[in-house]
């Protein structure tokens, strides 16, 4: 068994939580955002394809009860989560990018849209890539709708010592580079370095471990793919 600090947005953390449990490891959440929808409304246009860079906006999409063209259109998701939530809501045609943002400009490029297609793009207001600086390479038409939101939240020093100490020995999942930039804020307020000597950082791509590792962790090990389930693949490593 192994204890495990997630710091997600409450719902995201306690559903990894609960994968957490049934494969018998100690899940312990301290949440650091808060995700805010909008309210932005989406064009009403025929799109020729979908990008989605997080499950948040899968869910931000099921929350306006938006409804595509067609569920044959490809449908362009960072990871193997994201498409999972995208096939369940009935998409086909799903193309994983298997890594970062930077991965699914190559897949889409790749895909041969015919000139000045147009892709739907439901994002998050402070995102690290976008998709819309990249379109006049691509030769695409890309509408970024900014439909969701995070909120850095900063749980009190004693709250998030607790939560170390919990984990001694275990790990830390980061998903992000804003995760892993809000948590070394943190950390470093907090004069909490120390504490990290013996926890593993389990970081879901390079450029969150390159963030982490300016931190004094025991190890820090970055996932095969840019996805949960390889970050809890890498757990018997921690």
């Amino acid at each position: 068994m192994v204890a495990v600090l997630l710091t997600r947005a409450e719902a995201a953390a306690k559903k990894t939580a609960h994968l957490l449990n049934d494969l018998g490891h100690e899940p312990v959440i301290c949440s650091l955002f808060e995700i805010h929808d909008t309210s932005a409304n989406i064009p009403h246009r025929k799109y020729d394809g979908i990008i989605l860079t997080s499950k948040n906006a899968v869910e931000g999409l099921q929350r306006r009860n938006w409804i595509p063209p067609s569920t044959d259109i490809p449908v362009f998701c960072v990871g193997r989560k994201t498409a999972q939530a995208a096939s369940g809501l009935g998409y086909g045609q799903i193309k994983i990018g298997e890594g970062n943002a930077q991965f699914l400009v190559r897949a889409i490029r790749d895909f041969d849209f015919a000139p000045e297609s147009k892709l739907l793009y439901p994002t998050t207001v402070d995102r690290s890539f976008d998709f819309s600086e990249v379109k006049s390479s691509l030769n695409l038409e890309i509408d970024a709708i900014e439909i969701y939101k995070y909120s850095p939240l900063t749980p009190p020093d004693k709250e998030i010592t607790a939560a170390l100490a919990k984990v001694s020995n275990g790990a830390t999942f980061l998903y992000s580079i804003r995760s892993g930039d809000h948590f070394s804020r943190l950390i470093k307020t907090a004069n909490l370095e120390r504490q990290l000597s013996n926890i593993t950082c389990i970081a879901i791509s390079g450029q969150v471990a390159d963030i982490a590792k300016a931190l004094p962790w025991k190890k820090v090990l970055i996932a095969s793919s840019s996805d949960e389930s390889s970050m809890i693949e890498l757990l018997v490593a921690a």
